[in-house]
């Protein structure tokens, strides 16, 4: 009895000690030398020219702006796990996309990029946008007034960024969501897609809308927790419509 009993307490502290690991707090960041190390053993088999930078999001997300042995200009982004400090992805290269740390919570959005010099980018405009709609359904006049609010990023000593989203489109967002209709509104309107995404637009020192093409088009790799959301290029007639 005296020898289960002890074999109880051994198990229980066992579990204990496995529950207390894996809550454990996150622990400090990689150096740069174990990020360029990691990196290497990753899919993506390529050391860092330069880790330009280390920026932490919130305890349990990192996001670090890289410069490629091909002067291409990306990012690679981290979470805490069980297991330490893991690579979640890898952008070969970063014209903005949005990082969602927490799916549900608008609020815990992040606006990311890294845009290579050889595009003399100066300024970027990001919005929040949706189309005016109307439309009747089951004799019932439905009308959604068009949303357009701009936040303007300059791109200054840094060719990379983070950006929580702004609270104003936090606040429109969470609304929009709310008035969802909480079941289709007829037989081909099935989804419940509220219209609302994000754009951006970028220019030079002239107030010239320029196109970056040294920031577009590269290489993404997916190893675990959140994904990277793909932003638009919204052209400057498309505005006019908002």
């Amino acid at each position: 009895m005296r020898k289960k009993k002890i074999l109880l307490g051994i198990i229980i502290l066992c579990l204990i000690a496995i529950v207390l690991f894996i809550v454990r707090p996150p622990g400090e960041f990689l150096t740069k030398i174990e990020i360029q190390e990691k990196l290497a053993k990753s899919m993506y088999h390529q050391k860092a020219k330069d880790i330009q930078d280390v920026l932490v999001l919130d305890k349990k997300h990192v996001f670090v702006p890289f410069i490629s042995m091909d002067n291409t200009y990306g990012g690679t982004f981290w979470i805490w796990t069980y297991k330490g400090w893991e690579l979640a992805s890898v952008e070969t290269k970063l014209a903005p996309k949005i990082w969602k740390l927490d799916e549900k919570r608008s609020n815990k959005h992040f606006i990311v990029w890294n845009i290579n010099p050889k595009d003399a980018v100066e300024k970027l405009e990001l919005r929040l946008l949706k189309k005016r709609n109307y439309h009747i359904t089951d004799g019932v006049h439905y009308y959604t007034p068009a949303i357009h609010m701009l936040f303007e990023q300059k791109i200054e000593e840094n060719s990379y960024g983070a950006i929580r989203f702004p609270d104003e489109w936090v606040t429109v967002m969470d609304n929009d969501q709310k008035q969802m209709p909480k079941k289709p509104l007829g037989l081909f309107q099935p989804f419940y897609s509220t219209g609302l995404y994000i754009g951006w637009t970028s220019y030079d020192s002239n107030g010239e809308n320029v196109f970056p093409e040294s920031s577009v088009n590269g290489h993404g790799y997916y190893f675990r927790g959140p994904s990277l959301d793909h932003l638009m290029i919204v052209d400057e007639y498309e505005l006019e419509s908002y």
